[in-house]
């Protein structure tokens, strides 16, 4: 299984993403759609684990539900995939075709206030997307994320393949129009940008460093303390932002209402908000279960690795 994960790894990152640049967008998602139910077939260990996490979450759905929702995480995933491979060849005119923004003016009042913006994202649905939007659109943006030998640690015995294609991921991304500041490094460009009042992104749902216990999705979860802990060291205001893909394809990107954390004073009493973050963040869940499906599974497959696994599961 090994060598063909690695084989399928060359085909989609070498001759397949040149192949790509090629065609129509509307064609890159019907390959999209065959290949995340072809994906779905073939990814026993997904899909398992898929089906039992989503009867957790819906109680209330049958059989068939599930395995519909399974099914379209694959499909989201697997679009999300193609997109990036996309990257290099976006554009602003491109871009204001793939995606349109609710709550616009969430942002320019923010932006109008001059104290910075920390724009508070998860890992769900095409998360990645932020980066290059906002960097074409002309936003000053900055991006905290965690570099490709951080992403290799968390996976045990990488190939020569996986290397190679999380280096490019890495690539595809930094080489966007936008300032990316290393989670493992120094915050103090993060201070610096928000001082001169330019956009920073945050993932508020993972990472690295300290995390705290909070109720998510019918069981509980470690989230982080840092994104809050540092946004409360600020005056930047703080907008909960979404990424979701519409029926054709096209993306909206949401701008919630800024979300206020009051708590300054010791990590552990950053308690509050951070579960606050995470009802928002549920709420998108529960309505678009396909963009964090496969986030629940990459959590669960490096567990072993991981001081905080994302999703406790408790002992009955």
């Amino acid at each position: 299984m090994g060598l063909f994960k690695d084989f399928l790894r060359w085909f989609v990152w070498f001759p397949f993403r040149w192949f790509l640049k090629l065609l129509p967008l509307d064609i890159v998602y019907i390959l999209g759609s065959v290949g995340g139910w072809a994906h779905y077939i073939l990814h026993k260990e997904a899909r398992g684990y898929l089906r039992e996490e989503m009867q957790i979450i819906f109680k209330d759905k049958d059989e068939k539900e599930i395995k519909n929702i399974v099914i379209d995480v694959f499909r989201n995933h697997f679009k999300n995939e193609l997109e990036l491979l996309l990257f290099p060849t976006l554009t602003r005119e491109k871009l204001a075709r793939m995606v349109s923004m609710e709550g616009q003016e969430k942002l320019e009042k923010a932006i109008i206030e001059g104290n910075g913006v920390i724009l508070l994202i998860a890992h769900f649905g095409a998360n990645l997307l932020f980066i290059p939007y906002f960097g074409h659109m002309g936003y000053k943006f900055n991006q905290i994320s965690m570099p490709a030998n951080i992403w290799e640690g968390m996976v045990e015995k990488p190939s020569f393949f996986l290397r190679k294609v999380l280096e490019m991921r890495t690539k595809y991304v930094e080489n966007l129009p936008v300032r990316h500041i290393s989670a493992t490094s120094s915050l103090k460009q993060a201070f610096k940008c928000l001082k001169v009042n330019e956009i920073l992104c945050i993932a508020g749902d993972g990472g690295i460093g300290e995390k705290t216990k909070v109720s998510f999705l019918k069981q509980s979860a470690h989230f982080p303390i840092g994104p809050f802990a540092f946004a409360a060291k600020t005056h930047a205001v703080v907008l909960p932002a979404f990424m979701i893909r519409q029926k054709n394809n096209r993306h909206k990107l949401i701008i919630e209402s800024p979300f206020e954390i009051i708590n300054k004073g010791k990590r552990k009493e950053y308690n509050s908000a951070i579960q606050a973050y995470a009802k928002i963040l549920e709420k998108y869940v529960y309505k678009y279960p396909d963009h964090y499906g496969w986030l629940l599974y990459s959590a669960k497959t490096q567990e072993r690795n991981d001081k905080y696994p994302f999703i406790i599961k408790e002992l009955t």
